[in-house]
């Protein structure tokens, strides 16, 4: 049995290509009209928490392989959501026959952010089961290197009140990560 304590960055980036319709201001003389354009919209979520992770560990035998599992309790520390969209083609048909080139969003680019915060609503708790396999290799008479692969499985949403894809009110982030442990026995 043991406990872990660590600070867990997660973070996760979505796009999406899409054709909006939009109103369009252009030259020669500020002439307004109307047309699809494609784009990509882009989300990233980005959230920290302080983990507090008991374990139980099986191991088959001394120095080998190993079995760990048990829940990870995170408490946010910091989140934050980005959506972008991104002109994909700088050339645009307008729904009236018009070919525009070299088009840009009013800042001037072909990015432009419609939202840059904390994620509203966030779950100040994350609860979460961890699977993890490892090996325990000798390094020395009171030294062992262990290389761990662990599934972090998420028990609890991001947001519980956001919509999820097809309906569904689920949003979570899944990870699996790689760490290294070092243990050494004092005497």
């Amino acid at each position: 049995f043991g406990l872990g304590l660590k600070f867990d960055f997660k973070g996760y980036v979505s796009t999406v290509d899409v054709v909006d319709q939009a109103t369009i201001r252009y030259l020669p003389g500020d002439s307004v009209s109307s047309g699809s354009f494609p784009l990509q919209r882009e989300g990233t979520i980005k959230e920290t928490f302080f983990v507090i992770a008991p374990f139980a560990r099986y191991e088959f035998f001394r120095n080998g392989p190993f079995l760990q599992a048990g829940p990870g309790i995170g408490l946010l520390v910091s989140s934050t959501f980005t959506h972008k969209r991104i002109l994909t083609s700088s050339t645009i048909k307008l729904n009236n026959g018009d070919v525009i080139t070299n088009v840009r969003f009013e800042n001037g680019t072909r990015e432009e952010t419609l939202e840059d915060g904390k994620i509203p609503n966030a779950s100040s708790t994350r609860i979460s089961a961890l699977l993890t396999a490892g090996w325990d290799i000798p390094v020395g008479d009171h030294a062992v290197f262990a290389p761990m692969a662990t599934l972090d499985l998420p028990l609890t949403t991001v947001r519980p009140d956001a919509p999820g894809s097809s309906g569904s009110s689920k949003w979570h982030i899944f990870s699996m990560y790689f760490s290294i442990g070092l243990k050494y026995k004092l005497e």
